[in-house]
């Protein structure tokens, strides 16, 4: 059950300064937001980070973001990720992401730093994009690419020969080896 926005906006409304324009995006942007301070702790989540982890966004605060990192080294995971985001500014990756029921999903983690964050606790913002339904798009893709393939060597099959007995074998191999069939 996705948390409440009243329970978001209470869970950000601990952060100083965000600016209403910057608040409103946060709450209402459908991709998952997180902000966190300069220990990397998390100050706040919205709507649709909770959604993503399946967890009440008033819980968050306080909680590290390896929390979310399927990883057997999750803690090494994020070091080095924060490693590079203290050295470029930025850092942008897939990861395995950990939803409260312990399943896991592909999803692109993009952090920046805010070096001047003017009075604000925020000093990294992280943005989550869940890849699962890319992935299948990209996997059905392949699939039928290859189908596209073994119809069209059926089509050259068909055409090579005046010989039905060679023209229905060429086809079979076809159908065997191009549609798995």
């Amino acid at each position: 059950m996705a948390p409440s926005r009243q329970a978001v906006s209470m869970a950000a409304a601990k952060i100083p300064d965000l600016g209403e324009a910057l608040q409103e995006h946060f709450e209402r942007t459908p991709v998952g937001m997180v902000l966190l301070g300069p220990d990397r702790r998390i100050l706040a989540v919205n709507d649709a980070l909770a959604a993503l982890a399946g967890i009440n966004a008033s819980i968050l605060p306080g909680s590290f973001l390896r929390r979310f990192l399927w990883s057997e080294a999750a803690n090494d995971l994020e070091d080095r990720i924060f490693a590079v985001v203290e050295g470029e500014g930025r850092w942008i990756g897939e990861v395995d992401f950990r939803s409260s029921l312990g399943d896991s999903c592909p999803m692109i983690l993009a952090i920046a730093s805010m070096d001047g964050a003017h009075a604000s606790d925020v000093r990294y913002v992280a943005t989550v994009i869940e890849l699962r339904q890319q992935r299948w798009i990209e996997a059905e893709s392949f699939r039928r690419a290859q189908e596209l393939a073994a119809f069209s060597a059926i089509a050259v099959a068909t055409g090579s020969s005046y010989d039905s007995q060679e023209m229905l074998g060429a086809v079979s191999r076809q159908v065997v080896e191009g549609l798995g069939m």
